[in-house]
């Protein structure tokens, strides 16, 4: 760590205009763009959890935290795509400030070059403005990191609780938060390797030998026959050679007997050695009895607990080891904070993640009925991990290439500032005056470049922001050494040096900001704009929802929006109250399962079930022709149909109805909606852009679809439709 002087008001104030300038620049026309295909779902959904109080995790959706904020900012300004995007926008703009944490180990001019760098990528511009995840877990991450450091570096408690805050908030954004602390852990083994490397170069010992001896000689004297168990049945152990079923209880019924019998028996052992194990012993006595007496808490449960048990009798034996050391010195003034940022963590994280539901489990009503508590915290902390596991974590079949080379050249072209001055900043850290914090984020970005092809389970540009945040840091050394050349060039009247300065830090700030506008501003639906992921529709149809939203309010008979078609058709529209929609299946006297009712088309609707149910509107498909004629028969003032359809349609609703077509993705879906004249004001019609006909699967099918399917006789995840209320 370098050394920094104490009166750093200038870069702190640079940083608050810089957050500042990029807020207002992320709020400015957020609602211009029509929303992509996620973030309809998104909203939709945010909406039937506004209407009907239900909300339970689901990893496909990710986490809690926009669901809970955007459900307030509805209720109080109403569903728009501003009111949507607007908690993202602000995190995004505000990210700048997280910097400041990262003050112990960054000069001045590398403070503010971060938080530009922060602010102005054309990367994270474009996603600040999308009701996304990622900007969320990304910023939420990277200010938790800092917390950390400023814990480290001035032993203030205070950070260590601002870091579990925000941690609990970025777990809350985004499942991945989990990727993230793996990454760090894997950085950080790296540089610690390289600081081992750099001490035996100096002809210093890598290991201390003389502490070494003594934590041997220590744990001979103090090694107990409990030690030897705990360290034998260890979460990894029992895990890899399980089953983890009776036999795992049975163990957890040895462990708890022999260290109650310890405790019991040898008063003279340290009493918070004894303590610990207590308690550890408490929790694997009730999860014991759990397997024996009932299922309070489910297989996945049952194991976490067991996890958490070795964790505190590990505890033990380190305390043991470590007494009378400096290191236990450390661990008895961080044991009280660490333990209550910890619980913290968990309680905010289960406030987050448990489910809502008026009429059955749900975070409030089980405060009224305590004996609920284990369910929901089955339900709020283990079933989100299970589930995420089971979802993200499971093998995709990835062609790790086809997603890396997108990636890259996301990186190439919307985020060439960071790419390029990150490397060189690796080099300068590397080679001059070099921080160990500057080295960890350019492996952290590095090893993200390497995993998300991997992990990913849609090939989309929105994962260039999870490499852009941690190569900012050493991007940020590299623009700051240039501007103290810019200086030491005036300083010195040295035109060539200070001119050169200049050219690089023109075009170091230039390119991104150009990109920006280009990308976020000008052209945010092109098919050329390289932020661009399949789902978000190329035209823009707003005069179009404003007439639907016109025609749904005058309309007072029959359903206000029909859908034509088999792409569009669903069979059960009760299926879409609460999402997933799913198909549903019953099994045959054979033994196969059938399809019985078809729903999932309701997906390739998308985005227009956001703007439908923002305006209120009722909505009823069909796909055969004798179903649109009854339809018809309702004088719809809105019906939707792939274009191919248009002529058909157009001879059952006769005359009265003005078209308007426009692509609902990038292309190859396009839509031709009729509107009613004597329903809806004239307004003009969009030209869409010609594309070739055909059935497009939804760009993320293999996310909406694979949990939606359930079968007849399984509860179903739906819950009555509240009646749309005519404005």
């Amino acid at each position: 760590m370098i050394t920094r002087r104490t009166d750093r008001r200038g870069p702190l104030a640079a940083l608050l205009a810089i957050a500042v300038g990029g807020t207002l620049a992320r709020l400015l026309a957020l609602d211009a763009r029509i929303a992509h295909w996620g973030e309809a779902r998104l909203g939709y959904d945010v909406l039937r959890y506004a209407a009907t109080g239900v909300y339970e995790y689901r990893p496909v959706t990710h986490g809690p935290l926009l669901y809970h904020v955007d459900r307030v900012l509805f209720e109080f300004v109403g569903a728009s795509d501003f009111a949507a995007r607007l908690p993202v926008a602000v995190v995004g703009g505000l990210l700048p400030l997280a910097a400041w944490l990262y003050r112990d180990h960054l000069r001045d001019l590398e403070l503010v070059a971060l938080g530009a760098l922060l602010s102005a990528s054309p990367v994270l511009v474009y996603y600040s403005r999308f009701l996304g995840n990622d900007v969320l877990v990304a910023a939420f991450a990277f200010t938790a990191l800092g917390f950390l450091l400023r814990t480290r570096t001035t032993g203030d408690a205070r950070y260590l609780y601002a870091a579990s805050t925000v941690g609990a908030l970025a777990f809350a954004s985004k499942a991945n938060a989990l990727l993230y602390a793996l990454l760090w852990i894997a950085a950080g083994l790296v540089v610690l390797d390289q600081r081992a490397f750099v001490r035996a170069v100096a002809g210093r010992p890598i290991f201390d030998h003389e502490r070494g001896a003594a934590l041997v000689a220590k744990a001979r004297a103090s090694g107990t026959p409990e030690m030897a168990v705990v360290a034998l049945f260890n979460p990894v152990f029992v895990l890899a050679f399980g089953p983890f079923s009776t036999v795992v209880v049975a163990i957890l019924v040895a462990v708890v007997a022999l260290l109650a019998g310890l405790v019991l028996q040898d008063h003279g052992r340290i009493v918070d050695r004894n303590a610990v194990w207590l308690i550890g012993g408490v929790v694997a006595a009730y999860v014991a009895a759990s397997g024996f007496l009932g299922d309070p808490l489910a297989s996945g449960g049952r194991q976490v607990a067991f996890a958490l048990t070795w964790l505190a009798a590990a505890a033990g034996i380190v305390g043991v080891l470590a007494s009378g050391t400096p290191t236990g010195a450390r661990i008895r003034r961080w044991r009280g904070p660490a333990t209550l940022a910890v619980a913290w963590f968990l309680v905010l994280t289960l406030v987050l993640f448990a489910p809502r539901n008026p009429d059955g489990l749900g975070l409030w009503s089980s405060l009224t009925a305590p004996s609920t508590l284990p369910a929901l915290v089955e339900a709020g902390l283990i079933t989100p991990l299970s589930e995420y596991g089971r979802v993200w974590l499971s093998s995709n079949g990835n062609d790790a290439l086809s997603f890396a080379v997108p990636l890259l050249l996301t990186l190439a072209f919307a985020a060439v500032t960071v790419t390029v001055a990150g490397t060189i900043g690796f080099l300068a850290n590397r080679y001059g005056d070099r921080d160990e914090v500057v080295e960890f984020a350019l492996v952290w970005a590095g090893l993200s470049v390497l995993v998300y092809p991997i992990a990913a389970l849609v090939n989309a540009p929105w994962h260039a922001v999870h490499v852009v945040v941690p190569l900012a840091v050493p991007a940020a050394v590299a623009v700051a050494a240039v501007a103290r050349r810019l200086f030491a060039g005036v300083r010195d009247a040295d035109p060539a040096v200070a001119g050169v300065a200049v050219l690089v830090l023109c075009v170091a700030f230039g390119a991104p900001l150009a990109a920006a506008a280009g990308t976020s501003y000008l052209h945010p639906q092109s098919q050329d704009n390289p932020l661009v992921q399949y789902g978000q529709p190329s035209d823009d149809f707003r005069e179009t929802l404003a007439a639907i939203d016109a025609g749904a309010a005058a309309n007072d008979d029959g359903p206000d929006v029909v859908y034509y078609g088999e792409y569009f058709h669903v069979e059960n529209p009760e299926r879409a109250d609460r999402l997933p929609v799913g198909d549903v299946y019953v099994q045959n006297d054979g033994g196969e399962y059938e399809i019985v009712e078809e729903n999932e088309g309701w997906y390739n609707r998308l985005p227009l079930p956001w703007y439908t149910e923002s305006f209120g509107a009722t909505t009823a498909s069909a796909d055969t022709r004798a179903g649109l004629d009854d339809l018809a028969a309702t004088d719809p003032p809105v019906v939707v149909v792939r274009s191919q359809l248009a002529e058909n349609v157009s001879t059952v609703l006769g005359g009265g109805y003005r078209r308007t077509t426009f692509n609902l993705t990038q292309h190859n879906v396009t839509v031709t909606v009729f509107l009613d004249d004597t329903a809806t004001p004239p307004r003009a019609s969009l030209a869409g852009s010609p594309a070739a006909t055909g059935s497009i699967v939804p760009f993320d099918s293999k996310i909406s679809r694979s949990p939606t399917t359930h079968v007849e006789g399984e509860p179903a995840s739906t819950v009555a439709r509240n009646s749309r209320r005519k404005r």
